[in-house]
């Protein structure tokens, strides 16, 4: 075993008041480092919890972003073939409305890249001009006019709608 003489005179001439602030201060050591291990591994689960939280919205809105996508797919597929004589569908067009008006009141709050909750955005604005370039040429469908439908601009929208739709599944929250 190592001797250190030194600090063993130092031990034996330590008064029973130095060892308790000795002991303290060892203590106090202790629990700081405790408390700084505590916090650091508390804040390492927050903030994977909030990153599956993160990714939680980010999905769902995807998800309902297809589903807008696929609704206003059918609803001018549906337009166009009622021009060609087909019968008039609006079952699937409020659904798809509903679903917008959801992804726009989403609670992005959470998600902190705002290239996501741009592209949501961008999704959420084209569906809506989508939705009001339908009722538009619904209206003039009803109408005795035999001129064709312009389904150039619902069409193009739609685009944009199916590209922010596919940017939005390579994005993470």
């Amino acid at each position: 075993m190592v001797e250190f003489p030194e600090v063993q005179a130092w031990l034996s001439d330590v008064q029973g008041t130095t060892w308790a602030a000795w002991f303290q201060a060892v203590i106090s050591a202790a629990a700081i480092l405790a408390a700084v291990w505590i916090a650091s591994s508390q804040g390492r689960r927050g903030e994977k919890s909030l990153r599956k939280e993160r990714e939680e919205v980010v999905r769902n809105a995807s998800e309902l972003a297809d589903r807008i996508l696929a609704g206003l797919d059918l609803a001018v597929e549906r337009l166009a073939g009622r021009h060609q004589g087909q019968a008039r569908s609006n079952a699937g067009l409020a659904a798809t409305r509903m679903a917008v008006e959801t992804l726009a009141t989403y609670n992005f709050a959470v998600v902190r890249d705002a290239a996501v909750v741009s592209n949501i955005h961008v999704i959420v604005h084209s569906a809506f001009v989508v939705l009001s370039q339908i009722d538009d040429l619904e209206g003039a469908s009803s109408s005795a006019s035999t001129q064709p439908l312009g389904l150039e601009r619902p069409k193009a929208s739609l685009e944009i709608v199916r590209r922010a739709v596919e940017h939005l599944k390579t994005m993470k929250g």
